[in-house]
């Protein structure tokens, strides 16, 4: 399920879209990118296209269990993801359609949050791009009426993008999910909360928790998961 960066859309070429954390930062976050977008080799790619999933992952309980199995790397120290060690031991919670859509909800509603914070829709505007490009090609489904052209046949593409007003584009760029996190204001705080809690109730357990009571469980579970596999 994990990739390194620049082989993620050729392991998932069904995806639209694809989970991206960075290898190493000072905060833990999950964002969706394009699967047009080839990450680069310092991001670690989850091939899913789920919200529960970036849901469960962008949760304090897989947060602490990355700061107990990862390690620290740069002259700021930073927690470093380790795909091996972190992501294939996380035990995923065994969760009802209901638990599973509660989660969904609240990191889609995250992410609404997050995105709208970075590009303001005051301060953007939306660009066509317009390029050649070949039907049954990586840009087929950006080609008007593909599916009735004949494979091979080059024509044009219609890719619209998100891109700032000429006089925001320094505004836009002081926006970043790092600055966002040091921050922490209020509304992300509440977020934040609402997805612990529907990710508390898929495990059963207390949303508050204590970091040493959750890591003792999640590793029980592992365990527990590792025996019948």
């Amino acid at each position: 399920m994990v990739a390194p960066g620049r082989n993620a859309s050729r392991d998932a070429p069904s995806f639209s879209r694809l989970l991206v954390t960075p290898e190493t930062s000072k905060h833990r976050f999950f964002r969706w990118i394009s699967t047009e977008i080839a990450p680069d080799h310092s991001s670690i790619v989850i091939s899913s296209d789920e919200d529960f999933i970036q849901g469960v992952l962008s949760s304090r309980f897989h947060t602490l269990w990355m700061l107990g199995t990862g390690n620290r790397l740069g002259v700021g120290n930073d927690p470093r993801y380790n795909s091996t060690r972190t992501f294939q031991t996380f035990p995923f919670p065994k969760m009802t359609e209901g638990q599973r859509a509660r989660i969904a909800l609240a990191a889609t509603e995250l992410d609404h949050l997050r995105e709208s914070y970075l590009n303001p829709i005051e301060w953007t505007k939306e660009e066509t791009l317009v390029f050649p490009a070949t039907v049954g090609g990586p840009w087929h489904k950006w080609i008007p009426g593909a599916d009735s052209l004949a494979l091979g046949l080059i024509t044009e593409a219609f890719y619209v993008r998100r891109i700032p007003h000429p006089a925001m584009v320094k505004s836009v760029a002081a926006r970043t999910m790092t600055r966002l996190y040091n921050e922490q204001p209020a509304w992300l705080r509440m977020a934040h909360q609402k997805l612990d809690e529907a990710v508390a109730d898929a495990y059963g357990l207390p949303v508050d928790i204590s970091e040493s009571d959750l890591l003792a469980e999640l590793l029980r579970r592992n365990f527990e998961q590792s025996a019948l596999s």
